[in-house]
């Protein structure tokens, strides 16, 4: 956070979020080496692959509905002052591999970890303390992304939980 405040112009840039990615993913990487941890166990199989798109999709559509119907409504969802970022084919991309390698750190490697070192049968501890730390990654964005990642955070959580696969 005291980087980015202090020297970095635009926390949106792609460019800073991918550094920000790898500083954590390389020593992510090198526990998942050193502890020989198979893809498995990190929630990478095909074991109930497609319950868990199909699961995902139905969830997503109903997280995107509501977001269309204020778009139509409101007709825009961009900050007033134009801060923010441009949303483009390629951001949505670039966001996308973003976004698989975070949950492989957030929930294949911290949750599971959390829930083997704690005997956590049920998982709630682990999904709690991973998200609190997900979320408080994003405090460059500020108290309004972390809130909302926080929340993402506990229902990406859950349904890891339940699905036991990352897709």
């Amino acid at each position: 956070y005291l980087v980015a405040e202090d020297y970095v112009s635009d926390v949106y840039d792609p460019g800073f979020t991918w550094q920000t990615v790898l500083f954590l993913a390389v020593p992510c990487l090198s526990i998942i080496w050193l502890m020989k941890i198979p893809a498995r166990d990190l929630g990478l199989h095909r074991d109930g692959l497609w319950r868990s798109l199909g699961q995902s999709a139905l969830i997503c559509a109903a997280l995107t509905v509501p977001v269309a119907i204020y778009v139509v409504i409101f007709g825009s969802v961009a900050p007033a002052d134009g801060s923010g970022t441009n949303i483009s084919a390629l951001f949505l991309v670039q966001y996308f591999v973003h976004c698989v390698i975070q949950e492989i750190g957030a929930r294949g490697l911290l949750q599971n970890l959390f829930q083997k070192f704690l005997s956590d049968r049920a998982g709630h501890k682990s999904v709690a303390m991973s998200s609190v730390i997900f979320a408080s990654l994003h405090m460059t964005f500020g108290l309004d992304a972390v809130l909302i990642t926080l929340v993402a955070s506990f229902a990406f959580g859950y349904m890891y939980l339940w699905q036991q696969n990352l897709a």
